[in-house]
């Protein structure tokens, strides 16, 4: 799996990567309608894991993604995908690593779209 991007300690967050990070959660909030159905038929049939969706790459009109389960992501993503991984609801959360250009990642734990407060 690409290398993530380490974050930055004792310090603001840069503006590219407040930027870059507002428009990954505006992406997986306008496509959490296809991303959550996905998440939890691939949980039913396979049990914890993570989606990946290539961000860099399209399909048609979306992203190639594939579910990918919790060993997959403890051999090959870095400790706080596993994390997250280990951690999330089933039932109201997804965890989902975006493949980006130049290697990198991103990971998110995302409350699905029928989740209640």
């Amino acid at each position: 799996m690409p290398r993530k991007e380490r974050p930055i300690e004792n310090g603001p967050i840069p503006g590219w990567a407040e930027r870059e990070r507002s428009g990954d959660l505006q992406w997986i909030v306008a496509n959490r309608h296809v991303l959550w159905p996905a998440v939890q038929r691939a949980y039913a049939s396979v049990g914890r894991g993570a989606l990946v969706v290539d961000i860099t790459a399209l399909l048609g009109t979306g992203h190639p993604f594939y579910y990918s389960p919790k060993a997959d992501i403890a051999e090959h993503a870095d400790a706080d995908a596993l994390r997250m991984v280990n951690q999330y609801n089933p039932q109201r959360e997804l965890v989902i690593i975006l493949l980006k250009a130049d290697e990198r990642t991103s990971t998110y734990r995302m409350q699905s779209p029928l989740a209640r407060p």
